[in-house]
């Protein structure tokens, strides 16, 4: 096994292999660098040693470990090894048996498992550490589960309006924080580029110059500091807090908790309560708590709000498209009778709401289709795309390209209705067929032509010059003047199996064809690559291809 070493080399982990006879295991055959690196022996050293030398002892009952490969011929153990200088470390071990030089061998493969047992202790501590934190917010949470049924109350409730909603939840946490403004704001780019401005979209204040709509710039509020931070801003007294903020020096604000609104993981803006009073205790960890998931529940419900104005939106544009359409569109119920469709289904198809989609429908092969795309949308619970379907009409034939997809109205997991798709590709289907009636003409004449044809693409050099040139398709009379199947040359290039087509002339002339476009014909002998024929040659060039055509005929037979 010449490879062995450099593929063992090759490996991060230290590999060994070594005989496992009735007398237990043997010294060591093969090993990598790796296990010259990890453990510190010579090559020498290491191939008088045992595995028993490498394994601390009472690490691994190595009896047990080899007869549990000699039952199952392939297992992982964990254990320590030691190093020359006496160094121990922990080991995860793979290891099976194999045949190695006709002996019966262990190929061992060893990787240092320290930072995995390290990983698994320090999530044994963050566990123990969660426990405790989990054990203590519990007991938090306790005491505001008032507060917490407050806010899920006005979550879950109907109200007249949006902000009927965002209302209730700013009264509720000026009752829970015993402040008396609480303002739920936007925070967007000024207009003007002056940073970000502060625009209120909901108020509970006892100013009434504290309203919706009001806005002044972010840095002239509290919030600027939650903005900034990302997170939860306390001031107990800002007085003490932020002596100097603008929103303390001007307005003589003093108490305040605030913290971020984001909706769909992007920011919105704040929700805070402030107050003219200082608020000597401070805020609790709770209460903390308590307005971020304030905050995330009126972030949910303004994401909830969006979705609907865009579901309003998308069902508006949804109908103008569907009523503009030129493909017929329907809603199928599982019995086959159409929920809906558009105006394009009633024109095409002639459909009324209630009536089935027609029931005779064609194969390609004017065969009935056992089963229609609606029906197996609704089975299969899956799209079924671009099925071909004809739909006798006057007397003829209309052909669709039919698409029909399952609809989940009700969410619980079966599909309900299906919405089927009629594109009509009737002159498509007839252009298609006459050009597959062409392509069996073509392939008729060339089949019986008494000429060799051929069609060579053009092969360029970085240049731009003409270096070669590639078959793309070659008669069954070709075949037989050059010995070649078609499957051997296209695809191949023609200076590789006629290199004599240079030497000849040959090239040079359809060299000429495909760079003046023009037409060439000429006689030409060919004593080359084991033929010595005259041909009568008539090049083309084809007109939306880099490359031509050639017929070919000898006119003379080849010299015995």
């Amino acid at each position: 096994m010449p490879l062995l070493p450099s593929l063992l080399d090759a490996l991060g982990e230290s590999v060994f292999v070594y005989p496992l006879t009735a007398d237990g295991p043997m010294p060591f055959l093969a090993y990598n660098q790796a296990v010259l690196d990890t453990y510190g022996y010579s090559d020498e050293e290491l191939r008088e040693l045992r595995i028993q030398d490498v394994v601390n002892p009472g690490a691994l009952d190595l009896d047990d470990a080899h007869d549990r490969l000699r039952e199952i011929r392939e297992s992982t153990f964990e254990s320590e090894h030691r190093r020359k200088n006496g160094d121990t470390f922990p080991v995860q071990t793979t290891a099976r048996l194999i045949e190695y030089d006709g002996q019966l061998c262990v190929l061992a493969v060893s990787r240092s498992d320290e930072d995995r047992r390290t990983f698994q202790k320090d999530v044994l501590r963050a566990n123990l550490r969660l426990e405790r934190t989990v054990d203590q917010r519990t007991r938090d949470l306790q005491a505001f589960a008032d507060d917490l049924r407050i806010l899920h109350r006005i979550t879950t409730a109907e109200h007249d309006t949006r902000e009927a909603r965002y209302q209730a939840y700013l009264e509720a946490g000026c009752e829970m924080f015993g402040l008396p403004i609480g303002i739920l704001s936007e925070t967007p780019e000024a207009h003007e580029g002056d940073g970000q401005v502060y625009r209120l979209d909901a108020v509970v204040s006892p100013d009434p110059d504290l309203a919706p709509g009001l806005t002044i710039p972010l840095r002239e509020a509290f919030c600027d500091r939650v903005i900034e931070t990302g997170g939860t801003v306390t001031y107990a007294d800002a007085a003490t807090d932020a002596p100097d903020h603008p929103a303390c020096v001007d307005r003589g604000l003093r108490a305040f908790i605030g913290t971020p609104v984001y909706v769909a993981g992007e920011l919105f803006g704040t929700v805070n309560f402030v107050s003219p009073d200082p608020r000597p205790e401070g805020f609790s960890e709770s209460e903390v708590e308590l307005i971020e998931v304030m905050a995330a529940a009126i972030g949910r419900q303004l994401h909830l709000d969006r979705s609907e104005a865009e579901s309003r939106r998308a069902l508006a544009w949804y109908r103008s498209v569907v009523d503009t359409t030129d493909a017929a569109i329907a809603v199928v119920a599982p019995d086959g009778s159409v929920r809906a469709s558009n105006a394009a289904a009633r024109d095409v198809l002639g459909l009324d709401e209630a009536d089935a989609l027609p029931a005779s429908r064609l194969t390609r092969d004017g065969k009935p289709f056992q089963e229609q795309p609606e029906a197996q949308a609704l089975r299969e619970g899956r799209a079924v795309r671009n099925v071909l379907q004809g739909i006798p009409s006057g007397g003829g034939t209309l052909w669709f390209n039919v698409s029909a997809s399952p609809v989940d109205e009700d969410f619980d997991g079966d599909p309900d209705v299906a919405m089927v798709v009629f594109q009509d590709v009737t002159s498509l289907h007839s252009a298609t067929a006459r050009a597959e009636r062409y392509g069996q003409l073509l392939a008729s004449v060339l089949d019986a032509s008494l000429d060799g044809l051929m069609a060579f693409r053009t092969v360029r050099g970085a240049d731009g010059s003409i270096v070669d040139f590639e078959w793309m398709l070659v008669n069954p009379r070709a075949e037989q003047i050059t010995g070649y199947s078609a499957s051997e040359l296209v695809g191949r290039r023609m200076l590789d199996v006629f290199p004599g087509n240079r030497a000849a002339g040959f090239f040079d002339m359809y060299r000429r064809v495909v760079e003046t476009q023009e037409r060439a014909s000429f006689e030409q002998h060919y004593p080359h690559d084991g033929l010595d024929v005259t041909f009568r040659v008539v090049a083309t060039p084809l007109v939306k291809e880099d490359g031509f055509t050639v017929s070919f005929t000898s006119v003379q037979q080849p010299v015995s």
